[in-house]
This record gives structure tokens, C-alpha cells and sequence, in this order.
């Protein structure tokens, strides 16, 4: 999800930089709504694992180094490509 969530708001961000806007306000709750929900509906209906409380804390941070470059990486490269696309688009 924070992939698509950076992608996304890169796309925006650049192409309003460039004075176009590729949607509407409109289209972005309609992408959010779409995107996320899912998502969502599936991790907090997920069950939790048996004798959760009971285990002690894990040692580190839920986002590693190499998972925040995985997602800057992923979603930068994703908003290229549909930048792209929009350009090619616009011609």
C-alpha cells in the first residue's frame, strides 16, 4: 500500500509542478477508496495469531532500511513510468 500511496502522490505532485493536473479531486478519493479498501478490510479482519500478547516485544523498527528504500525505489519508478505514460499521452 505505501508503494501505490507514493506513486500516487508523486504523480500529482509532479505533473501540478508542470501545471497539469492528471485527476480531479474527485478521481482521487474514487482511486483511494478503490486502492485501499481491500487492503484494509483484510488486515483488520485478520485474525490474530494464537498467544500474541504473550510474546515479548521484537527488537527493531517495523520499517527497516531496506523495505523504506524498497518502497521509495518501487514507488519512484512507478510514477516514472506513469508520468511517462501521461507525457506520451499528452502528445
Amino acid at each position: 500500500m505505501l508503494i501505490g500511496n507514493l506513486a500516487e502522490v508523486l504523480v500529482i505532485l509532479v505533473a501540478s509542478l508542470f501545471g497539469y493536473l492528471p485527476v480531479t479531486a474527485v478521481q482521487i478519493l474514487w482511486i483511494k477508496l478503490v486502492t485501499d479498501s481491500g487492503p484494509a478490510v483484510a488486515l483488520g479482519i485478520d485474525p490474530p495469531a494464537p498467544g500474541l500478547m504473550r510474546r515479548p516485544p521484537r527488537k527493531g523498527g517495523v520499517l527497516t532500511r531496506h523495505t523504506v528504500a524498497t518502497i521509495v525505489a518501487v514507488g519512484s519508478m512507478t510514477a516514472v513510468i506513469i508520468l511517462g505514460i501521461f507525457a506520451l499521452a499528452l502528445r
